[in-house]
């Protein structure tokens, strides 16, 4: 057996090491291994070079596909299939000595090719039903219970014809992991004649991404244009696929735009162009760099032909393609191909109903023989699948191990609306409803500070629901702490904070110090709420970034010093609010590995102008490793400068990070040299430090793989619009959009965990609606939707984090993929 051969080859090697070779039948070894068995060395050096290879590389592999279908079993039925209907005109033709490639017979049947005669046929049901239709057959055998395919055909004349039975077929999608298949060819030779060029072609003149689509906002993708492949009509799509084309996306332009100029071909174009758009995503996208590697010509399985100036056995083409024939039928036995092209009717009748009773009795009849799934499982369509597809689907269910929501007898109170807000129909902001957005913007409502009661039991009908568990298990499992500057306002500071409150969580405020009203109220806050931290210390914060720093550093002390479980720690600033609910937060952090979270941008240009020149700024000037750390005695090393990067104060650590920080180096006089009159010092710090490789941080990213896996536009904890975007709203404040009712809609598409900033002196309305819109996704009075994990998954630094975590430390400094 070729598996005995496969796993236990050092057994054998040791019962033929000293007797000839011709004792194991070569031809049933897997030409991997025939080298290996050949070798004249012994088999202890054999099988040390090789076991690694078989053992663990292939074997488990080779036994899954071979063993892979024993699970499903033939269905016993007593209903009985119909024999194959034969025309009269081929009644006479003996298909089995065809098929079996009786030379004599088929050269006859040459010389006397049967045409098609188009006789009318009766389309009664019970006669059409006779004609081998077994519509109250169930399928034979489970796995074609399991799935189904679904077929669209266009005809006029029909030439694709099955080469594989409907069983054999789902094993080897199975196999395969279901792949979407389709062809693709060199697109430069042919491609420029297919489309018109005068069109326009960008994603937005092709109108291509729906209203909610965030893409439909982004001006770098909409002056995109598409990139046309080309290859054959048929094709296998996922359902997936499917469902994506018809409802995320307008595919009506750009086909009827393919489709206006009766240019030759033009329909090898358009689903080859989709489905290897890296901007569209479609599921089961082939990345188009890639296509040469994981959809070679020769791997397409969705419909074979011979083309000219290949061999033709039967002599006869037709638009440069062979027509097959009754010479042709033993051959194509072996095709592992799904489908074939052509027979046509015209030139040999009998040829393609022979073969169609071949397919007609292995799917009724024959003795049932699995296809050569080891083959299947090995092509690049398979590869990639399985490279992406058993990830894709890790994360699709990854959640499916929390099972769902936690068992609670008590509900959480409704959402507590602010007596200005209460009139507001948020609903129909978040409808689109453009007739009430306006009359809303006319109308805007502004903040109004009034005086909210302090006592606890007030404090908890404002949506604290402090003696509720959470709802699910991943939110039970993991704790999220937070550490949040705050200087006005105590009205939405509550309000941010009701939201996503969890009493699994753990917040702390650091107050400005010139804020002595809103300490007083925190201070009322933290003795109703026993996971809320104001700290006593304060720090007079300056909108130039001044103390912002420390402010954020206490909070990490109080954290560890009150010894709250949290697993991961989030900074933010007084108008940084949640665009998503702590359940989503968590799960997007988990299918992420819990990276590090902190924007990098072009240093170059603005660190400069950030830190004071006239300070020490190397290691040992700084005073930042403990007197027992090793890296005091690298002279080399402590005579080094730090070398500054620049962000966004927002960042997300892991608890390791936050524990290093505070207790294993010490940061105080790099944060005080940093913390000058100097404009953004505030975005240098954390940056800085977390880039480090000498300090080295749990979780760091290196410094010369910045750009790589920190690119500005994947970066999660701060959504905000910059001047020269579009802003719906019309309202900026220091060069940034101001979300207003305008908004909302674009909010709930962002994939962004946190957005910046409402502001309630000028749309409060929109603020409150929001929160409302977050506090019910938070308390389960909205349906649960588990977000796009694949999305997270495949983020440059959630790669960096799965190299760490396989100690792939060659990979992760190697800035690769």
């Amino acid at each position: 057996m070729v598996t005995d051969v496969y796993c236990t080859f050092c057994t054998l090697m040791k019962f033929i090491e000293n007797k000839e070779l011709h004792t194991v039948n070569l031809m049933t070894v897997p030409h991997e291994l025939k080298a290996v068995l050949e070798d004249k060395r012994s088999h202890s050096y054999v099988c040390n070079e090789t076991q690694k290879y078989l053992d663990r590389e292939f074997c488990p592999k080779y036994h899954f596909m071979v063993n892979k279908l024993k699970s499903y079993e033939i269905v016993t039925t007593t209903v009985k299939p119909s024999k194959f209907w034969m025309p009269k005109e081929v009644k006479n033709l003996e298909c089995q000595k065809l098929i079996e490639g009786d030379k004599t017979y088929i050269k006859k049947a040459i010389n006397n090719r049967i045409k098609y005669n188009d006789t009318n046929l009766s389309m009664k049901c019970s006669d059409i039903l006779k004609r081998g239709f077994n519509k109250d057959l169930e399928p034979k055998s489970e796995i074609e219970k399991k799935y189904s395919i679904a077929y669209a055909s266009n005809v006029y004349k029909n030439d694709d014809i099955p080469l594989k039975s409907n069983k054999e077929l789902l094993e080897t999608l199975e196999a395969m992991n279901f792949p979407n298949d389709i062809a693709f060819v060199d697109p430069s030779l042919t491609v420029p004649e297919r489309y018109n060029y005068s069109d326009a072609w960008t994603y937005e003149d092709l109108n291509i991404f729906l209203e909610s689509d965030p893409r439909k906002n982004d001006s770098n993708i909409q002056l995109q244009k598409v990139v046309f492949q080309k290859g054959l009509v048929p094709a296998g799509l996922r359902r997936d696929t499917v469902e994506y084309m018809l409802t995320k996306l307008n595919i009506t332009t750009f086909l009827d735009k393919l489709n206006n100029h009766n240019l030759y071909g033009h329909d090898e174009l358009s689903l080859q162009t989709l489905l290897s758009d890296d901007v569209l995503r479609i599921p089961g996208h082939i990345p188009r760099k890639c296509l040469n590697r994981y959809r070679p010509r020769d791997t397409f399985l969705s419909r074979y032909v011979i083309w000219e100036p290949r061999p033709c056995i039967t002599n006869i083409y037709h638009h440069q393609i062979c027509t097959w024939g009754v010479e042709m039928l033993h051959e194509m036995l072996s095709y592992p191909q799904w489908f074939g092209y052509r027979f046509r009717e015209d030139a040999d009748w009998g040829a393609a109903v022979c073969w169609m009773e071949y397919m007609y009795n292995k799917n009724y009849f024959t003795t049932y023989e699995s296809p050569d799934l080891w083959l299947y499982y090995n092509l690049p369509q398979s590869t990639l699948e399985r490279e992406q597809c058993p990830k894709y689907h890790f994360m699709l269910n990854k959640l499916n191990s929390y099972k769902g929501n936690v068992t609670t007898t008590k509900k959480a109170r409704p959402f507590w609306k602010p007596e200005d807000v209460k009139n507001l129909k948020c609903q129909r902001l978040f409808n689109g409803d453009k007739k009430y957005i306006s009359s809303i913007v006319k109308n805007r409502i502004v903040y109004n500070d009034s005086s909210l009661s302090m006592e606890c039991e007030d404090i908890y009908k404002r949506g604290f629901n402090v003696e509720i568990k959470p709802s699910s298990e991943i939110e039970n499992k993991y704790s999220i702490a937070y550490a949040s500057n705050v200087y006005k306002n105590y009205g939405v500071i509550e309000r941010k904070l009701s939201i996503h409150y969890s009493r699994n969580n753990h917040y702390c405020y650091m107050i400005d110090s010139k804020s002595p009203a809103i300490f007083d109220v925190m201070k009322k806050l933290e003795k109703c709420l026993p996971n809320v931290y104001v700290s006593n210390i304060q720090f007079d914060m300056k909108s130039n970034g001044e103390n912002a720093t420390f402010g954020h550093l206490e909070c990490m002390k109080l954290l560890l010093k009150k010894k709250a479980k949290f697993h991961y720690l989030i900074l933010h600033q007084n108008d940084d609010f949640p665009l998503k609910s702590n359940r989503e937060i968590l799960e997007i952090l988990e299918a992420m590995s819990f990276p590090i979270e902190m924007a990098f941008v072009d240093p170059s240009s603005t660190v400069p102008e950030r830190y004071n020149y006239s300070y020490g700024w190397r290691y040992k000037d700084l005073g930042i490793f403990l007197k027992d750390d090793p890296r005091l005695k690298d002279k080399n090393l402590m005579l080094k400068n730090v070398v500054f990067q620049k962000g966004m104060v927002a960042a997300g650590f892991t608890r390791a990070a936050v524990e290093y920080i505070v207790n294993s180096i010490n940061v105080t006089k790099f944060f005080k040299q940093l913390n000058s009159d100097l404009y953004g010092n505030d975005e240098l710090s954390w940056q800085t430090l977390l880039s480090d490789d000498n300090i080295r941080v749990p979780g760091y990213i290196p410094r010369k793989c910045l750009p790589r896996y920190r690119p500005r536009d994947t970066y999660l904890l701060r959504k905000v619009i910059w001047k020269p975007r579009p802003c719906l709203t019309h309202t900026l404040y220091h060069q940034v959009c101001t979300f207003g009712v305008e908004t909302l809609v674009e909010l709930t598409n962002y994939h962004d965990l946190f957005g910046y900033r409402f502001k309630e002196e000028i749309d409060w309305g929109a603020a409150v609606c929001w929160f409302e819109h977050i506090y019910n996704k938070n308390n389960n009075f909205e349906k649960y939707h588990i977000p796009d994990l694949w999305y997270y998954y495949n983020l440059p630094q959630a790669i960096l984090e799965r190299y760490r975590n396989r100690n792939d430390f060659k990979s992760m400094n190697d800035c690769d993929f």
